[in-house]
């Protein structure tokens, strides 16, 4: 046989993927039952040498809609990847014969022995997934030009508040922003590190969040999935993103998402604070550590008296201090706790504070740890419009006034350290220097 009956495009992927620089496959080959047996040679002026095997399947009929071996697709095979299979496990040769693998065996320099035996992706599993990859980018195209459709369909119902018609067209010029797949991929108006399906499940939960809106005054979390897919466990499928996808969305609407009529999470979260604050309904004194809900801020316009907003990351902080007797009142600060890492419920408590009052200053302090600046990178993202006058609290217990030195002090630090709050709590007099440097 002559290697003109093997199809033009498998001799292309071999010479693609599997030779090296200056092979080629020898114009003769031999068939054996089920399989082909290419020899791979290297020629030069002067030398022809047989320096290995390519084994294939003669089986290369086409499959439609028929599924690939769940166990192959495990193997995770690429053109380049090799791996090592039993020879005489049926389902190798099965692969084998069907053409889904092949096998190179290199030879030593005798031309006889076998230096080294793998199996690798054939050119019909590649192009396989080139046509489902094919088929997966077409059905994605068809339900981003859906989506785009339905969110400019999207429009309010009489009597809706105008902060939700702003809010409606700042989602709506950012996701034209991301309406083609490469948009997707590449923006950076999506977290760095989210992969390719978070970021289309971020732009069907934001549809899903538009729509029950738009005609709803008021809307708990798990109505938005439930109303979306009207399937049971709807109401669950953005559980696991809710913070993150929350957090964004009002990134892109400029808004909280509690302008939107989002007034519960599906669970109560609370935020600690001690000090002065005042609702319309809620009324909070110097003494104890209280907290409000996400519920409550929705529903509430905290102000507070305080002239100092002091954020810390952990209870034992806020509850420590509070404890020293009339400090935060002598003092005139409102600490809140963050909790670890910011909630919606604190992201709306404390702009509510910061839009209400008549703050002089905010003092941040978190750990000095990774998790940490990231917070405190978020409350600075918060607060830095509205307060004339921020501090951090360094890892040597210093006070700095900028924020990109922060960042390089705690950068430094982090390199060979790492601390709690806890371990440099103090005493009063140390307070009250940080308020009052």
């Amino acid at each position: 046989m002559r290697d003109s009956k093997l199809d033009e495009n498998l001799l292309k992927y071999l010479h693609t993927y599997i030779l090296k620089k200056g092979e080629s496959i020898d114009r003769h080959y031999q068939a054996n039952g089920s399989f082909i047996d290419l020899e791979i040679i290297r020629s030069t002026k002067r030398t022809f040498r047989k320096i290995g095997m390519i084994t294939i399947g003669t089986d290369h009929k086409e499959i439609v809609g028929k599924e690939i071996d769940y166990l192959l697709k495990r193997l995770k095979l690429t053109p380049r990847k090799k791996l090592s299979l039993n020879h005489d496990d049926p389902q190798t040769l099965k692969w084998l014969e069907n053409g889904w693998i092949l096998k190179e065996i290199r030879l030593k320099q005798d031309g006889r022995t076998v230096a080294s035996q793998s199996y690798r992706m054939s050119y019909r599993l590649f192009k396989e997934q080139l046509s489902r990859e094919k088929q997966r980018i077409e059905n994605i195209t068809v339900e981003l030009h859906e989506l785009k459709n339905k969110i400019l369909l999207v429009h309010l119902h009489e009597n809706q508040p105008l902060i939700k018609q702003k809010m409606l067209q700042n989602i709506r010029k950012k996701y034209i922003a991301v309406s083609d797949i490469d948009q997707i991929k590449e923006s950076k108006l999506f977290p760095q590190n989210w992969p390719f399906n978070k970021r289309m499940k971020f732009l069907h939960f934001m549809l899903a969040f538009l729509q029950l809106g738009s005609s709803r005054n008021k809307m708990d979390w798990k109505e938005i999935g439930a109303s979306y897919y009207q399937t049971i466990g709807g109401s669950k499928v953005f559980d696991r993103n809710q913070q993150e996808f929350l957090d964004l969305l009002e990134e892109w609407s400029s808004y909280p998402a509690i302008e939107y009529g989002l007034i519960s999470l599906g669970h109560i979260t609370p935020v600690f604070f001690s000090g002065q604050v005042t609702g319309r309904y809620s009324t909070y004194d110097y003494g104890p550590v209280h907290s409000v809900t996400n519920i409550s801020v929705g529903a509430e316009q905290y102000q507070t008296k305080a002239t100092t907003l002091w954020i810390v990351e952990n209870r034992g902080i806020l509850t420590r201090i509070a404890a020293q007797s009339n400090f935060l009142q002598n003092e005139n600060v409102l600490m809140v706790c963050s909790d670890g890492h910011i909630r919606s419920a604190h992201r709306n408590f404390i702009s509510q504070i910061l839009h209400n009052s008549d703050l002089e200053q905010a003092i941040i302090w978190t750990d000095y740890d990774q998790d940490g600046t990231v917070i405190a990178q978020d409350l600075f993202q918060i607060i830095e419009k509205q307060v004339k006058v921020i501090k951090w609290i360094g890892p040597g217990g210093d006070i700095l006034y900028d924020h990109n030195k922060y960042m390089v002090e705690m950068s430094e630090f982090l390199e060979q350290n790492k601390m709690e709050q806890e371990e440099m709590t103090g005493d009063e007099s140390q307070w009250k220097r940080w308020i009052d440097l």
